[in-house]
């Protein structure tokens, strides 16, 4: 009785968790939570309940990363800018082995450029893969992929500068990107946008919900 309790007061810890973290901003743009603490939060009621289900070894219940990853992982990643800049959002499928293990989205923000959506896309996506694992990272952004590759060495020996001398656009989103693919055993891959590959664009239909709710996690069902 006290553990059937117990279980439904973490389950609906859970719930208020994940609903804080789906919350639309204030009219003021405010969140009631940040990000990070209602991640941190909806992770520790999620293992609560699943401890209490599994006592025997516990089995984490991860809705927000892709955990004990058999093989290689293959990241979809899509960016939504409506207005290029305009309001954007970020959306996110990872299959292990051919299934879904993760299928999401989050707003990014009402002034971001299709570069940062797709940047931003492949971080939340390569964040969600545990380090040292192989992974395959897909995306209809050359930008996104050749940043990774064709063009990573020439600017770091320009000092993340361009050809021409210019400051690299969006660093920060680079130098997040950079360390974490560094962590990670990487490879790319590119697909046209729109052309009928169905995780490319389940990843775009998770980006465009995400900007349609403004909402800074949106979470499918895998």
């Amino acid at each position: 009785m006290a553990d059937q309790q117990n279980l439904i007061a973490a389950l609906h810890a859970a719930q208020g968790a994940l609903e804080l973290i789906a919350s639309p901003k204030r009219p003021d743009g405010t969140y009631n939570r940040d990000r990070a603490s209602c991640e941190v939060l909806a992770r520790d009621t999620l293992k609560l309940v699943s401890q209490l289900l599994y006592p025997e070894p516990a089995q984490e219940l991860d809705m927000l990363a892709v955990v004990n990853a058999s093989g290689k992982l293959t990241a979809y990643t899509d960016g939504s800018s409506r207005g290029n800049p305009g309001k954007s959002g970020w959306g996110v499928v990872i299959l292990d082995g051919g299934e879904v293990k993760f299928a999401g989205g989050g707003y990014i923000g009402d002034n971001a450029t299709n570069q940062v959506a797709e940047l931003t896309a492949a971080i939340e996506g390569l964040s969600r893969v545990p380090e040292g694992i192989q992974v395959e990272l897909v995306s209809d952004s050359q930008y996104t992929l050749k940043g990774l590759t064709e063009w990573r060495a020439g600017w770091e020996r320009k000092g993340m500068r361009t050809a021409s001398g210019e400051p690299v656009k969006n660093l920060e989103l680079w130098k997040r990107l950079y360390a974490l693919a560094d962590k990670r055993k990487v490879t790319t891959r590119w697909v046209k946008g729109h052309n009928g590959d169905p995780m490319n664009e389940r990843a775009d239909q998770l980006a465009n919900k995400a900007v349609d709710t403004r909402r800074e996690l949106v979470l499918e069902t895998v």
